[in-house]
């Protein structure tokens, strides 16, 4: 259309053989000559020339792939009994579908994606942490990978990080973050039946201290394991890094060699961050990428632009109810220690002491004791169900919001860590608070521990059939 319109505004009668013709003899003659016009072909030109930019622009949205957002719509689909329902098969299926997508327009996520080796470099604010969180969260719901992210300072990142186990988070076990790392190090650094994997944040300043300090002494193994075992034991490393000279990879105890090694192994993006008046940093959506085993050389790197998606805090925004259904999260007690404040403790023994004290909670005991029940509702066998006041849940909003949810997910048997990471995060309760909640429907009879205190993990029983939980 473009090329058809400009043929006609340049097309003009005085370009034709009679045109030429008369305007020869006039010219040979020295008479005057008026060239005819035919000002409908122009303007048709001009017309048709004008609508080619927008048909165009048209042409060129719809030839990019890139998605918009990665938020799943699946579609309902009866189930036996008629009703329309959304399973979790759906909802993956739909995120993997949209994944695809957003793959398909970026050749540098999709080689981020399947390499053993990735090296994310930048500056304080560029991006490095929700970059690297985005990538272990495609894995997961792409293909069921387990994360593990040893972070030094996790707890200025927990709302960062989507899924998997975080190690280095004072609030979240009792060990230092350097002890936390270690001690994951050892655990994760073994081969593997399945692919997992494994990220590595702040790892400029694991050396700082040297071949002496608890970190800097994982360094030289941290580096020989991303260039010559990652693959053979199905480890995918992300490395985050301020900077790209060979002492930012682990310090300058490493050797050279390894870190030379390793940056043309691995996949690189650097990321390119810009500062506020304030000069805080800010996220700019820049990159450069080489890919594997180039050279790390500026004429290996090429530019290009991170996808308004996996900007800080969207993918969360996008995805967070459907991680809560798929009850993919951060591990909240990574160490398996279920951490419980001393002042905390003290209050919830007081309040559980004063709870037992009441007259009729004791009626209910014995109530509960002269008609036991035999078998367990659950299995079908039992022949009743205990009685429960659930007056005393009624005024703890957070106790009417679980048992909502162990009725809408049918859960009879409960392991608390998970528990707090599928459903007490998004309602902003840390694992003390799924503790005092679980023995607040002990206490009434809704529930009890199926393990003692010292076992782990402890898990939680109802006492009734999730369908025949109230609706509160």
């Amino acid at each position: 259309m473009l090329t058809t319109g400009g043929a006609m505004v340049l097309k003009n009668p005085q370009l034709q053989s009679e045109a030429v013709t008369d305007a020869y003899r006039a010219g040979r003659l020295r008479q005057e000559y008026r060239a005819p016009q035919a000002m409908t072909g122009r303007v048709a030109g001009y017309l048709l020339a004008a609508l080619g930019l927008p048909v165009g622009a048209v042409g060129a949205m719809l030839a990019d792939k890139q998605p918009r957002s990665l938020t799943p719509t699946p579609t309902p689909h009866p189930d036996d009994q008629g009703r329309l329902v959304i399973t979790g098969d759906d909802l993956q299926a739909e995120l993997q579908t949209r994944i695809a997508d957003l793959l398909y327009a970026n050749d540098w996520l999709r080689a981020c994606l399947k390499s053993n080796a990735v090296i994310i470099c930048g500056d304080m604010g560029s991006g490095k942490t929700t970059i690297a969180a985005a990538i272990a969260l495609l894995r997961e719901l792409l293909w069921g990978w387990e994360t593990a992210i040893l972070d030094p300072h996790a707890d200025d990142n927990l709302e960062t990080w989507l899924n998997g186990r975080v190690f280095g988070a004072e609030s979240l076990a009792s060990k230092t973050p350097d002890y936390q790392i270690a001690d994951a190090w050892g655990q994760y650094r073994q081969r593997s039946q399945a692919h997992r994997s494994l990220v590595l944040d702040e790892f400029s300043s694991w050396g700082v201290g040297g071949e002496k300090s608890v970190l800097g002494s994982l360094t030289p193994d941290v580096m020989k394991h991303g260039t010559a075992d990652a693959r053979k034991f199905l480890h995918h490393v992300i490395y985050l890094v301020h900077g790209e000279e060979n002492g930012m990879l682990g310090g300058t105890h490493v050797n050279s060699g390894w870190q030379v090694k390793l940056k043309t192994k691995a996949v690189g993006i650097r990321l390119v961050a810009d500062y506020d008046d304030w000069g805080e940093p800010k996220f700019t959506g820049k990159a450069e990428f080489k890919p594997a085993g180039k050279d790390w050389t500026d004429a290996n790197f090429q530019p290009f632009a991170i996808p308004g998606l996996l900007k800080p805090g969207a993918l969360k925004a996008q995805l967070g109810t459907a991680l809560e259904w798929l009850e993919i999260g951060i591990d909240s007690d990574p160490c398996g220690e279920q951490l419980l404040d001393p002042k905390l403790k003290q209050a919830i023994e007081a309040e559980l002491t004063q709870s037992f004290d009441d007259p009729a909670l004791i009626q209910r005991l014995e109530n509960i004791a002269q008609g036991p029940v035999i078998g367990h509702p659950i299995d079908g066998t039992a022949a009743s169900e205990p009685m429960v006041d659930w007056q005393v849940v009624k005024g703890r909003p957070d106790a009417v919001a679980l048992v909502a949810y162990l009725k809408r997910k049918k859960m009879a048997e409960v392991d608390p860590r998970k528990l707090q990471q599928n459903w007490g995060r998004n309602q902003g309760l840390k694992a003390e608070d799924i503790q005092e909640l679980l023995d607040l429907l002990t206490a009434i009879g809704a529930g009890h521990w199926l393990t003692d205190a010292s076992a782990q993990p402890k898990i939680w029983e109802l006492r009734i059939s999730p369908d025949h939980l109230p609706d509160l």
